[in-house]
């Protein structure tokens, strides 16, 4: 019985990572095929969906993609501490002209971790 209840713990444990992710990453590939000049706002919908949020500058307008994924332990007894949390942030923004054409691109990625261990 003392197995079971063993397992059992380390079972439920590992299913309570918390773990959050929201939005969805613009990889690499995707992201190179836009040029400035030639792509529309409606290929970029097309291809990455509905973007997080839209700002305006003058008449242009700017469709901002944003990625977060966290990872907690840290609300494991003691050895949530030590293992701490760690996030991943990519921003990536998209820049068009009054005629909804790509003027300028841009995206950036940023990791860290903190934890008792430091890091």
């Amino acid at each position: 019985m003392r197995f079971h209840a063993s397992a059992a713990i380390v079972i439920v444990t590992a299913l309570m990572s918390a773990c959050s992710t929201q939005g969805a990453r613009v990889e690499a590939q995707t992201y190179q095929q836009f040029e400035a000049g030639k792509t529309r706002k409606q290929d970029v919908i097309a291809a990455l969906g509905q973007p997080s949020g839209r700002q305006f500058a003058g008449n242009e307008e700017a469709l901002v993609y944003r990625f977060t994924k966290t990872n907690s332990k840290s609300w494991i007894p003691v050895a949530g501490a030590f293992l701490g949390n760690s996030v991943e942030v990519q921003i990536c923004t998209f820049l068009f002209t009054t005629s909804d054409v790509l003027k300028n691109k841009s995206c950036s990625e940023q990791s860290g971790h903190s934890s008792l261990l430091g890091g």
